[in-house]
Protein backbone atom coordinates (compact mmCIF):
# COMPACT_ATOMS: atom_id res chain seq x y z
CA UNK A 1 0.00 0.00 0.00
CA UNK A 2 1.21 3.13 -0.85
CA UNK A 3 2.08 5.83 1.71
CA UNK A 4 0.81 3.24 4.36
CA UNK A 5 3.90 3.48 6.86
CA UNK A 6 2.50 0.79 9.31
CA UNK A 7 2.58 -3.00 8.66
CA UNK A 8 -0.20 -5.41 10.81
CA UNK A 9 0.29 -8.65 11.61
CA UNK A 10 -2.51 -10.28 13.36
CA UNK A 11 -2.37 -14.30 14.60
CA UNK A 12 -4.33 -17.07 16.54
CA UNK A 13 -2.64 -17.62 19.40
CA UNK A 14 -5.71 -18.90 21.54
CA UNK A 15 -6.42 -22.51 20.22
CA UNK A 16 -2.84 -22.02 17.88
CA UNK A 17 -0.06 -21.07 20.14
CA UNK A 18 -1.91 -22.28 23.23
CA UNK A 19 -3.67 -25.36 24.22
CA UNK A 20 -7.22 -23.79 24.94
CA UNK A 21 -8.24 -26.92 26.86
CA UNK A 22 -5.16 -27.50 28.82
CA UNK A 23 -7.38 -25.31 32.03
CA UNK A 24 -9.93 -28.01 31.94
CA UNK A 25 -7.27 -30.48 31.73
CA UNK A 26 -5.48 -29.11 34.75
CA UNK A 27 -9.02 -29.81 36.94
CA UNK A 28 -10.34 -32.91 35.01
CA UNK A 29 -10.13 -35.00 37.78
CA UNK A 30 -12.69 -32.40 39.94
CA UNK A 31 -14.93 -31.88 37.02
CA UNK A 32 -15.46 -35.27 36.43
CA UNK A 33 -17.17 -37.00 33.23
CA UNK A 34 -18.48 -33.77 31.75
CA UNK A 35 -14.84 -32.41 31.53
CA UNK A 36 -14.37 -32.57 27.84
CA UNK A 37 -17.61 -31.58 26.80
CA UNK A 38 -17.59 -29.05 29.11
CA UNK A 39 -14.36 -27.65 27.58
CA UNK A 40 -15.77 -28.46 24.04
CA UNK A 41 -18.70 -25.88 24.87
CA UNK A 42 -16.53 -23.50 26.32
CA UNK A 43 -14.43 -23.28 23.54
CA UNK A 44 -17.16 -23.43 21.05
CA UNK A 45 -19.51 -20.44 22.87
CA UNK A 46 -16.18 -18.19 23.68
CA UNK A 47 -15.68 -18.06 19.57
CA UNK A 48 -19.63 -17.61 19.14
CA UNK A 49 -19.95 -15.16 21.53
CA UNK A 50 -16.44 -13.68 19.71
CA UNK A 51 -18.41 -13.37 16.32
CA UNK A 52 -21.87 -12.52 17.59
CA UNK A 53 -20.81 -9.48 19.54
CA UNK A 54 -18.23 -8.63 17.06
CA UNK A 55 -20.90 -8.33 14.04
CA UNK A 56 -23.36 -6.61 16.63
CA UNK A 57 -21.12 -4.11 17.37
CA UNK A 58 -20.67 -4.81 21.01
CA UNK A 59 -17.33 -4.29 23.25
CA UNK A 60 -16.86 -7.00 25.35
CA UNK A 61 -13.45 -7.89 26.49
CA UNK A 62 -12.00 -11.35 26.12
CA UNK A 63 -11.66 -11.71 29.96
CA UNK A 64 -15.88 -11.12 29.99
CA UNK A 65 -16.30 -13.21 27.06
CA UNK A 66 -14.29 -15.72 29.17
CA UNK A 67 -16.22 -15.59 31.83
CA UNK A 68 -19.74 -15.65 29.85
CA UNK A 69 -18.70 -18.57 27.50
CA UNK A 70 -17.91 -20.69 30.70
CA UNK A 71 -20.95 -19.85 32.95
CA UNK A 72 -22.75 -21.38 29.89
CA UNK A 73 -20.60 -24.67 29.41
CA UNK A 74 -21.20 -24.79 33.22
CA UNK A 75 -24.38 -24.69 32.80
CA UNK A 76 -24.71 -26.79 29.93
CA UNK A 77 -23.29 -29.67 31.29
CA UNK A 78 -25.36 -29.77 34.66
CA UNK A 79 -23.17 -27.31 37.06
CA UNK A 80 -20.27 -27.82 38.85
CA UNK A 81 -20.28 -29.68 42.40
CA UNK A 82 -17.45 -27.16 43.59
CA UNK A 83 -18.69 -23.46 42.65
CA UNK A 84 -14.71 -22.65 43.65
CA UNK A 85 -13.79 -24.39 40.61
CA UNK A 86 -15.06 -21.69 38.06
CA UNK A 87 -12.38 -19.28 39.35
CA UNK A 88 -9.91 -21.95 39.51
CA UNK A 89 -10.71 -22.95 35.43
CA UNK A 90 -10.64 -18.69 34.69
CA UNK A 91 -7.46 -18.08 36.37
CA UNK A 92 -5.80 -21.42 34.78
CA UNK A 93 -7.12 -19.52 31.31
CA UNK A 94 -4.20 -16.91 32.31
CA UNK A 95 -1.31 -19.73 31.93
CA UNK A 96 -3.14 -22.21 29.39
CA UNK A 97 -0.04 -24.45 28.06
CA UNK A 98 1.26 -23.90 24.90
Amino acid sequence: MAGCKYKYYVFDAYGTLFDVHSAVAKFAGEIGDSADRLSQIWRTKHLEYSWIYGRLGIKKSFWQLTGDSLDYAIASTGGLADEALRDKLLNAYWTLDA
